[in-house]
Formats: structure tokens, C-alpha cells, sequence
């Protein structure tokens, strides 16, 4: 089991942070709408990463653009 901090490559480099573990199967988990406060910090991000974690499945969490560390600026979801 590993926790790293991650960026995924792209036009706009995203962070995040990848929890492995021993399970096959993992989880992808979004934040809540960044115009309201949202990020991979948010607790019920971090509630449902301990989850999936305490279950064995390897998750990742990241901040879309423009959050955290995350390049970019939102567009109202037209470029994700």
C-alpha cells in the first residue's frame, strides 16, 4: 500500500493524489463543483477515499483545473 502525490499529464497538468493498494479494482472519486468550494480536499471526498481504501481498492483523487494545484481555469465544463 502506497499514497503518492500524482499529476496527470495533459493541456493543463491536473494534481492529485493515488492511494495504492493490493486489491484489482480501484475507484476514481470527483469533487464537488469547485464554484462552491469543491476540492479532493472536501470531506466527503476524503470519507469516501478512507472507504474505498479500508476496502482494499486502489483510489485516486484530483482537483479538476483550475483547483489547488491544478493548471487551467473552469469553463463551465465545456473542456472537460
Amino acid at each position: 500500500m502506497s499514497i503518492q502525490r500524482v499529476t496527470i499529464q495533459s493541456d493543463y497538468p491536473l494534481e492529485g493524489i493515488l492511494h495504492e493498494n493490493n486489491r484489482n479494482a480501484g475507484v476514481v472519486i470527483c469533487h464537488p463543483h469547485s464554484l462552491y468550494g469543491g476540492s479532493m480536499f472536501n470531506n466527503v471526498v476524503d470519507a469516501l477515499e478512507q472507504g474505498f481504501s479500508a476496502k482494499g481498492f486502489t483510489t485516486l483523487k484530483f482537483n479538476f483545473r483550475g483547483v489547488g494545484k491544478s493548471e487551467g481555469v473552469y469553463d463551465e465544463g465545456k473542456g472537460e
